[in-house]
This record gives structure tokens, C-alpha cells and sequence, in this order.
């Protein structure tokens, strides 16, 4: 969570051609170091499969959720399987994912109101509803909040939406691009809308992931490791940070 007292140094809120260039440069260095873990393309699951992969992914990297998602389609026959099993059995599933219990719960109760709506769960008339149409009717699931529905939006749905969760708001507002008091005080929704007008439809993926690898890597809540983040010649918070770290002393000679 972000606090309120915390002094952030963050680039000065540029004009929307200096923003659009810093995010494209941010992009070319983050994906040179991550390549390939960023080349991901969304397209590939069907909407709810996208819907409870959102739950998973949020707060976390792909490389974490990709196998907690595996264990759940392999471990159970379908869907129907998962939404009448018992919480601890799907917590077990889950793995070492972080707040494995919190999602277990949420997917458990998003699979329970699909069912009890629709008597099934195949959702891919959204489809052929419009993404804008489609996204509303996300976000009615009492489960689901906005990083699943941008989520879904840009992975199932060929839509340009930019998911949000507290680790990639942290970093970007680190570097400048979300105002830590907008990051603090707006909704999810609108927070995103205004990155969505700087970022590309083309770069959104390799966008969302690599600032979550940065976010596990190096921009931590706590003590972030700004001496060894690719971007620190270009973010005012790591520059900040490092000219103010203690001097580390010199070993004595001998």
C-alpha cells in the first residue's frame, strides 16, 4: 500500500510527447533485459479462463500464476469441479502463489455466480458484444475487480486495457508516469484510462509485464534496490535513493 507520509521523488509530470517518449524508452530497456519473459501475447484462453487467470496473476508475475493456473486445469475435471471443491483444496492447488487464500475465495465465488446466472460457464458470447459492452459485463461479478477486467480486455478480448494492481502502480509512480496522490486517491479505472491514452495498443502486454518484473526484481515497497535497476540514470525516485544510501565503507588496508 502506499503511504501517504512517504516522500516519493518521481520525474516532474511532463507533457503528454515527453511522457509517450519516456514510456518508450522504459520499454525498449525493460524488454532488452527480460526478453523473452515479456513477449507475451494475449489471445490464447477463452474469456473465463482469462477471468480467473486475472484473480491469480494480480499482485504477482506470470511466471508465478502460469503454473497455479496449470495445477487447477490439470488437477480438476473442469470448472464445475473447482467451484464445488472445498476452499482448502483449491488453496492447495494454488501453491506458494501470494494471498493464495484471498484468491482461492474469489475464484470460488466468481465460479459460483457464473453458474448460478448463466447455468453454465461458457462465456464467449462477450465476444460479440463489444469491448466496451463486454467489460461492463465483467465487471458486475462481485469477484472480479478492475485488474481483471483490463486484464481480460487486453488478453481475451483484443482490447487496449492496461491492468493495474498495487505492485505496477508503485513503480509507475516511482518513474513519474501516475502522480502518487492520483495513485492514492482515484479510482483504478480512471488511473489506468490516463496511462491507456500514452501507452500503445501494440505495447500494452510487453508494457504490463515488464513493469512487473521490474516491481519483482528491484522497485520493492520496502527498501527497493535502486543501485541495481536498469532504469535508475532515468528515475528521479532511484537517483534519490542512492545519492542518499549510506556510504559503504572502505576496507582497511592491510
Amino acid at each position: 500500500m502506499y503511504r501517504s507520509s512517504e516522500k516519493v521523488a518521481t520525474r516532474t509530470m511532463a507533457t503528454t510527447s515527453n511522457k509517450q517518449a519516456w514510456i518508450t524508452q522504459l520499454v525498449t530497456v525493460l524488454k532488452k533485459k527480460y526478453d523473452p519473459a515479456v513477449e507475451a501475447s494475449g489471445g490464447t484462453r477463452l474469456v473465463l479462463d482469462e477471468m480467473v487467470f486475472g484473480i491469480l496473476r494480480e499482485g504477482t508475475t506470470r511466471e508465478l500464476a502460469e503454473p497455479a493456473f496449470h495445477t487447477l486445469r490439470t488437477r480438476f475435471f473442469d470448472w464445475n469441479e473447482i467451484r464445488v471443491s472445498q476452499l482448502d483444496e483449491l488453496e492447495e492447488a494454488l501453491g506458494c502463489l501470494p494471498d493464495a487464500t484471498a484468491k482461492a475465495k474469489r475464484i470460488l465465488g466468481l465460479l459460483q455466480e457464473i453458474f448460478e446466472t448463466t447455468f453454465s460457464f461458457d462465456l464467449q458470447s462477450m465476444d460479440k458484444k463489444g469491448i466496451k459492452q463486454a467489460g461492463k459485463q465483467i465487471a458486475r461479478y462481485q469477484d472480479v475487480n478492475d485488474f481483471v477486467v483490463a486484464w481480460v480486455t487486453q488478453q481475451a478480448l483484443s482490447g487496449h486495457a492496461l491492468p493495474l494492481d498495487l505492485p505496477s502502480i508503485r513503480v509507475l509512480a516511482r518513474l513519474g508516469l501516475l502522480d502518487l496522490a492520483e495513485a492514492e486517491e482515484a479510482n483504478r479505472e480512471a488511473l489506468r484510462g490516463s496511462l491507456e491514452n500514452l501507452v500503445p495498443k501494440a505495447k500494452g502486454p510487453i508494457f504490463t509485464e515488464s513493469i512487473s518484473l521490474l516491481a519483482r526484481d528491484t522497485c520493492f515497497e520496502e527498501a527497493p534496490a535502486c543501485e541495481n535497476c536498469v532504469l535508475r540514470s532515468e528515475c528521479s525516485h532511484g537517483q534519490q535513493q542512492t545519492a542518499s544510501a549510506p556510504a559503504q565503507p572502505r576496507p582497511k588496508s592491510r
